[in-house]
C-alpha cells in the first residue's frame, strides 16, 4: 500500500503545472511600487512584448482586463485568467530572460513587466527581438487579428489614388515633463520671445530624444520620402498631441516646400459603442490609431503608440529614429530606421 502510494505521489509530482505569460498592468515606478496604468499606447506595447514571448517560447498568453483592451478582438479570442488566476496566482514570477538558454518552468505565471527588456530588446537600435518581431509575418498577422477592433468602424477620408502619409508627432502632454518641448527649438527662438521659459526638468528632446524628436526630424523625413517616390503626389495626415496642430502643420508644409505633397490634420470622428459615446480621451486615442493604419506609410517617433501603429500597420514604408546625438544645440540621428513592406 506505501509502495503504491509512494509512486502515485511520484508520477503526480510530475505532470506538468499550468504555465502562463501575462503583462503587468501598472507601470512600475522607481522604487517598485506602481505609479499609474499608462494610456493606451503604454498598454498595447506591453500586451505585445507578452505576446511576442509567448510566441517565441510557446508559452499560452493569459489575458486579464487591462484599460482599453475591450475595444479589441483580444478581450473574446485570449484565453481569460477567470478560472486559471486563483490557482496560479501565487506562482506569478517576474518574466527574464537572461539569455538565450531560457526554459519555461512549470506551474509559473510569468508577467512582463511594463519597462522590461530582454538583452537583445530596442527599439532604438534595429537589431534583436524589435526586428524578429517585425519581420514575423505569422506573428504580426496573429497581433492584428487580436488588435483589430471590435463594434468599432472609421475609414480615413482622403484623397482618391494619392499615397498616404501618416506623421506622428509626440510634442507632449500633462502626462510627460511640464515646459517647453525641445531644446532644439528653444534654441532658435529670440532672445526677446515672451512666454517662453525652459524647463525645469530639462527639455523633452533631450531627455527622450526618441519619443520627443523635433520638427526637423519630421520635415527631413517628408522630404526623404519623395524623394523615394521619384516626386509622385503624397497626402500627409497629422497626428499629434499638440495643442495647436495646423500651425504645426503650416510650419511642417513651409519648411518641405514640395508642391506635390498635401496635407491635413487627423479628422474628428466620434465613436459610439452601443449607441454610447465613447469617453473623449479613448475617442481620440481610437481615432488615431485606427486611422493611422489605414495610412501608405509612416512617419513615428519612438513612443509607444506609434510603436504599435507600426505593427499593427501595414505600411509600405516606415521610418523611425535611431542612434540620437546632440551636436550643440542640434539633435541629430545617425542612422534612420527604415522598415519596408515584406
Amino acid at each position: 500500500m506505501r509502495l503504491v502510494l509512494f509512486l502515485a505521489l511520484f508520477f503526480i509530482s510530475r505532470i506538468p503545472g499550468e504555465t502562463y505569460i501575462t503583462h503587468m498592468q501598472y507601470i512600475p515606478g522607481k522604487n517598485g511600487s506602481a505609479c499609474g496604468l499608462g494610456r493606451m499606447g503604454d498598454q498595447l506595447i506591453a500586451y505585445s512584448k507578452a505576446k511576442w514571448f509567448s510566441h517565441k517560447y510557446s508559452i499560452p498568453y493569459l489575458y486579464h482586463y487591462f484599460p482599453y483592451s475591450e475595444h479589441f478582438h483580444l478581450a473574446d479570442k485570449e484565453p481569460h485568467a477567470i478560472g486559471k488566476w486563483t490557482r496560479i496566482k501565487e506562482k506569478k514570477c517576474k518574466f527574464d530572460e537572461k539569455e538565450a538558454s531560457f526554459v519555461p518552468q512549470d506551474n509559473t505565471c510569468y508577467l512582463v513587466d511594463f519597462f522590461y527588456t530582454s538583452p537583445s530588446w530596442s527599439t532604438c537600435a534595429d537589431v534583436g527581438e524589435w526586428k524578429d518581431m517585425l519581420s514575423d509575418a505569422e506573428f504580426r498577422a496573429h497581433l492584428r487579428e487580436m488588435l483589430s477592433p471590435k463594434d468599432i468602424s472609421v475609414t480615413l477620408d482622403v484623397p482618391m489614388n494619392v499615397r498616404t502619409v501618416a506623421l506622428h508627432i509626440r510634442k507632449g502632454s500633462y502626462f510627460d515633463i511640464d515646459g517647453f518641448f525641445s531644446e532644439q527649438e528653444f534654441s532658435l527662438l529670440p532672445d526677446d520671445e515672451p512666454g517662453i521659459l525652459p524647463l525645469k526638468k530639462g527639455f523633452m528632446d533631450v531627455g527622450e530624444p526618441y519619443k520627443f524628436p523635433p520638427n526637423q526630424y519630421y520635415i527631413d523625413q517628408l522630404k526623404l520620402l519623395a524623394q523615394e517616390f521619384q516626386y509622385e503626389p503624397l497626402h500627409v495626415v497629422l497626428f499629434t498631441d499638440y495643442a495647436a496642430p495646423n500651425e504645426l502643420l503650416a510650419t511642417l508644409e513651409r519648411a518641405v516646400d514640395l508642391p506635390m505633397i498635401t496635407y491635413q490634420t487627423a479628422p474628428e470622428v466620434v465613436f459610439t459603442l452601443h449607441g454610447e459615446r465613447l469617453a473623449p480621451g479613448v475617442d481620440s486615442s481610437l481615432r488615431d490609431l485606427l486611422l493611422m493604419t489605414q495610412c501608405d506609410c509612416l512617419i513615428r517617433s519612438g513612443s509607444n503608440f506609434a510603436q504599435i501603429a507600426h505593427l499593427m500597420g501595414d505600411f509600405d514604408i516606415v521610418y523611425y529614429p535611431l542612434d540620437a546625438e546632440w551636436y550643440g544645440n542640434r539633435l541629430t540621428y545617425k542612422t534612420i530606421g527604415c522598415a519596408r513592406k515584406q
